[in-house]
This record gives C-alpha cells, sequence and structure tokens, in this order.
C-alpha cells in the first residue's frame, strides 16, 4: 500500500475518483490500517465485501481474527441515510475512516439536485469535523454521462478535500495471436 495516498495524521480528507469507486484499492487500504489499529469502515454504496478484505490480510498476516476484528462497517442506503450516518459519527481520536463510494446515494434521481447539494453540504461539514481528530479517505466513482447533471457534487467534494486522485480504468492488452507449433 502506498502510505501517500492515505496519510496517517488527522486533519487530512483525501479523495480517491476511481472506476468502482476504488473498491479493490480501498479494500487494500482498510486491510493493511487494520493491520495495527482499529478502522472505521462507512459505506455509502453497499459496496464493502468482507472476503476481499480478508484475503488480503490473510497475505500480510496470520492473525486474521484479530485484525478482522479492527473493522467496524456502518452502511447507508440512502443519501439522507449517508447525512445522518456522517453526522451522528463521534470524533474518534485517530481512527482513520474510509467512506466507501459517497457520492453513490446522492445520484437517486428521486432526490432533486438541490436537496442531494444541500444533504452533501452537510455531509461534508461532518467530515471535515471527522477530519479534525481522524484523517478520513473518502472514496467515489467518475460521474457517468447518465448523471451529467449532478457533475456540481463531485466539483463540490473535490473541492472540500485537501488530496485527491484520480484514477482511470486500464484495458487489457488484446491477447496477441499464438504461432501454430505444427503446420499442417
Amino acid at each position: 500500500m502506498n502510505p501517500l495516498l492515505f496519510p496517517s495524521v488527522a486533519g487530512t480528507i483525501t479523495l480517491v475518483v476511481a472506476p468502482h469507486a476504488g473498491i479493490s484499492l480501498a479494500d487494500e487500504v482498510i486491510a493493511h490500517l487494520a493491520l495495527s489499529a482499529p478502522v472505521r469502515v462507512l459505506d455509502c454504496g453497499n459496496r464493502t465485501n468482507v472476503f476481499p478484505i480478508a484475503k488480503v490480510i490473510r497475505s500480510l498476516t496470520t492473525d486474521v481474527n484479530d485484525t478482522l476484528a479492527a473493522i467496524q462497517i456502518s452502511r447507508a442506503f440512502t443519501c439522507y441515510q449517508v447525512t445522518a450516518m456522517l453526522h451522528q459519527e463521534p470524533d474518534l481520536k485517530g481512527t482513520p475512516i474510509i467512506v466507501v463510494d459517497l457520492l453513490s446515494t446522492f445520484l437517486d434521481e428521486d432526490v432533486s439536485l438541490a436537496e442531494s447539494h444541500r444533504l452533501l453540504a452537510q455531509s461534508i461539514d461532518s467530515l471535515r469535523r471527522l477530519c479534525q481528530t481522524s484523517p478520513v479517505l473518502v472514496s467515489v466513482s467518475p460521474l457517468s454521462s447518465l448523471s451529467v447533471e449532478r457533475v456540481s457534487l463531485l466539483s463540490a467534494l473535490t473541492q472540500s478535500a485537501h488530496t485527491t486522485y484520480h484514477f482511470e480504468e486500464t484495458t487489457p492488452a488484446a491477447p496477441q495471436p499464438q504461432e501454430t507449433l505444427w503446420p499442417f
């Protein structure tokens, strides 16, 4: 894990914009952090799966059960729940906080854009409060053409972050034709 990606000091909001909300990267960060201390995961897109995290942990230590016990996960399924979850989250005094796929619920077409902005502003205020005592990593997916009218939400979140990393999906190289060993 690259320590520059997730600084271990409070006062920092790090934003990762990556395909699939960077879930494989988030899994790796969660696993590495849980080796030495508790980790708080706030899952906003129902993306966090403990099995891939456990696989990473298993490759790092034999103490899988204690390491998994250091990970506490809460889930929210609507932008209203996300806002309430972040608002109610206590100051954790140094415990790293990973917020997975923050914007996914704010893209709900049943919630007006103005309401999404209002709720996101409240969520950002909560993130700023939380980062005063704990480092915060937020992951989001790049917004697709289907949600182009909500790009302003990503802009607001990007402006609130101290550091932003953008990752793009890599496409595998096309397989090369193999030579025939026995031409007939």
